[in-house]
Parts: C-alpha cells; sequence; structure tokens
C-alpha cells in the first residue's frame, strides 16, 4: 500500500566513484545476462547499496530541518528508535505533499509532510511501525534485491573496482524504492507488526486502523505509501 512501502525502497543505489558513467553502464549491461553471479547478492550488499541510495534521495529531497515542527514531531515520536529489534534505524522527514512514508533495507526511514499534517501522533506512528515491520520482516530487502537481480547489479557491482552504480540505475531502483507495491501477505504482516509495535509503546492499538482511514479517506490509488494490495479497507476489515 502506499501505505509504508518501505518503500523500499529506498531507492536508488549510488556512489561516488573513479570509474567513468560509461565503465559502468557497460559493466552493468555486461553483467546484466549473468543469472547465476546475480544469485550471490547478499543481504549486506543490498543494504550498503540501499543507504547509498538513500543518501541520493536525501539530497534530492527537500528535508525538513531539525528546528522545524515537523523534524521536532518525528523526534519526539521515535525517541528511543535509533536501535530497534537489532536494526539502526534513522529518520528524516520530506518536505513534500503526498501522504507518503517509506522505509529502506538498511533502516531508513522516512515520512513526508502531507501525511504528517493528515494523522495523528499515533496514526503517524502506527504508519512507521508499519514501514519498520516491512524491514524487520525483510520484506523491503526482497523486493530491493529482486529488483537488483532482474538488473543484474551484483555482476554491474563486481565488474568495477569501486562497487558504484551509474546514475542510471539509480534512478531505476530509486523509481522502483518510492513506488513499491508488496504482495497482500506483505502488507498484513506489517500491519500486524504495527499493533503490537504499538502496544510495546503503550499507543492505542487501533491508531493503526484509524490510519488506513485516513488512507481510505483520500483516496487508495498511486503508488509506494498509498498503493495498497489489498486495499485499505481490505486492510481495515483484517485489523478488526
Amino acid at each position: 500500500m502506499k501505505i509504508w512501502s518501505t518503500m523500499i525502497c529506498g531507492a536508488a543505489l549510488y556512489a561516488a566513484s573513479g570509474c567513468s558513467t560509461t565503465d559502468l553502464n557497460n559493466a552493468f549491461v555486461a553483467g546484466a545476462g549473468s543469472v547465476l553471479e546475480a544469485a550471490t547478492l547478499d543481504k549486506a550488499q543490498v543494504q550498503a547499496q540501499s543507504k547509498m541510495a538513500v543518501r541520493q534521495l536525501d539530497r534530492q529531497a527537500r528535508i525538513a530541518p531539525a528546528g522545524t515542527r515537523y523534524a521536532q514531531r518525528l523526534a519526539r515520536l521515535t525517541q528511543g528508535l535509533d536501535q530497534y529489534q537489532g536494526l539502526a534505524l534513522n529518520f528524516a522527514v520530506y518536505i513534500d505533499d503526498s501522504i507518503n512514508a517509506f522505509a529502506t533495507p538498511d533502516g531508513s526511514v522516512r515520512v513526508h509532510t502531507g501525511l504528517m499534517d493528515r494523522m495523528s501522533d499515533d496514526q503517524v506512528l502506527a504508519v512507521i511501525g508499519h514501514e519498520i515491520g516491512h524491514v524487520v520482516q525483510e520484506h523491503s530487502y526482497q523486493q530491493m534485491r529482486k529488483a537488483m537481480l532482474a538488473r543484474g547489479v551484483r555482476q554491474a557491482i563486481a565488474s568495477t573496482e569501486s562497487g558504484a552504480l551509474a546514475a542510471g540505475m539509480v534512478g531505476e531502483l530509486s523509481e522502483v524504492a518510492l513506488n513499491a507495491r508488496f504482495s497482500q501477505q506483505d502488507e498484513l504482516a506489517s500491519d500486524r507488526f504495527a499493533v503490537a509495535f504499538l502496544r510495546e509503546r503503550g499507543v492505542n492499538p487501533d491508531a493503526m486502523r484509524q490510519s488506513l482511514m485516513v488512507l481510505l479517506a483520500d483516496g487508495d490509488t498511486g503508488g509506494g505509501f498509498l498503493s495498497s494490495h489489498p486495499s485499505s479497507q481490505a486492510r481495515i476489515d483484517a485489523l478488526r
């Protein structure tokens, strides 16, 4: 669902490199057919490239500065969540009117101001819990890995000394990240994870259902956080 796309996603594999873009693109093309080689792509590699991708997304986005009400609100809501179930998390707010949020395999969580404007604190925390659920349960890792394998990224990385990827590849995986659509099973599992997450933090677990109601009222369309498989209504029914 857009809701919480964990969005996987996040994005765009990028790193500064001494190699030319042409060299990197050639390496990518050469590696695209090497499925067996790509199959060795491990979690550490996916997380490392995910982290570089998020750095690029952060550079491209308008991030709410530390002193703003959005940044202060997110910091308050996520206090004590730098580490969660063995995962290092980091948070930021994108100044963007869309109702969106996502998390990536490396533990980066990004929330849009549009979502924060439309939801209460408990509901925002529910969305964050849902996104963390995608990361902890490795939904985001599996989806990013599949996207990388489909593009022969493992071979491309191996073919460059720096392990960097070309800008074109970055853009493609960035799209995958921001418009990720999880399976029905993954979405429902992360909804349940969010309910447990809220209870653990002493927050009314019904906030998860309420956040879905906000999405339903706003329209269940789009990619990423806003795209829902199953629909928001089906997920609301599953939480009753």
